[in-house]
């Protein structure tokens, strides 16, 4: 049976030094059956991981959202569906629960702006032991304080609280209303820190396996690419050839007739 390099031969019809043609073929047939090896195994073990990929993704990144702003992963859970029931969004509610933090941190440092905030509106940032509440916790307490305010006021809070359109929605509930929605997001299951440290587990060590993919694939390119340099030159090489050829029957057609 004719190999790649005896077609490749016969097409261009040239003779040259064919050796970076065989190594290239050579590294490609290793490189084909090295790489069947290595995707079949990773089929086996990953297969359908693109679905629990996105899964994990999603409950990671919830987790280390939730420990940046010192606020428990379940309540971030369970605000989030609330708030899309509303028509608001997860990055808009994130949005909104990093701002007021950073307002209750600039308070609990006695930022003078953001102390008057909580003045104004007669909110207090302390549980009864003197820490100071979690955003979550004063996103509850907003609900209902939004109950006793007009629109303008509501509008007026949530700016300088830096809340996003959708957030303001939800705040604007019945708070029986907004406590069901809380009871049912807990019925259907949120997620808890457990299972967001095991999605962190499970991404991490897909990124391990995504970068000793990447190295596999940068050692047999190591192996490859010579071969293929000196193939694409003999390449280049045959074809001006056939080039120059052409040209030379061209004057000689010209001459006979």
């Amino acid at each position: 049976m004719a190999t790649i390099l005896d077609r490749l031969t016969t097409i261009l019809d040239f003779k040259s030094d064919t050796s970076g043609l065989q190594q290239a073929e050579t590294s490609l047939v290793a490189f084909k059956a090295n790489s069947m090896r290595v995707f079949g195994a990773l089929a086996t073990v990953f297969g359908g991981g693109f679905f629990l990929t996105q899964i994990a993704d999603a409950a990671d990144d919830a987790g280390d959202f939730a420990n940046s702003i010192g606020v428990a992963v379940e309540q971030l859970s369970e605000m989030e569906y609330v708030v899309q029931l509303n028509g608001g969004s997860v990055e808009g509610l994130r949005g909104s629960l990093f701002s007021l933090n950073a307002t209750l941190g600039g308070a609990e440092r006695g930022m003078k702006r953001a102390l008057k905030t909580f003045k104004d509106y007669h909110i207090s940032i302390k549980n009864a032991d003197g820490t100071t509440k979690t955003a979550t916790e004063i996103m509850t307490e907003l609900n209902r304080k939004f109950q006793t305010l007009s629109a303008s006021k509501q509008i007026d809070l949530a700016s300088k609280l830096g809340l996003d359109r959708g957030t303001i929605a939800m705040l604007q509930m019945m708070p029986a209303e907004y406590d069901r929605h809380i009871a049912r997001a807990r019925e259907l299951g949120v997620l808890t820190q457990e299972d967001a440290d095991r999605a962190g587990e499970y991404s991490d060590a897909l990124l391990g396996v995504k970068r000793a993919i990447g190295a596999v694939g940068h050692e047999l390119g190591a192996q490859v690419f010579p071969g293929m340099t000196k193939a694409a030159n003999a390449i280049s090489a045959g074809i001006s050839l056939m080039r120059e050829h052409s040209r030379v029957l061209k004057i000689v057609a010209v001459i006979l007739g």
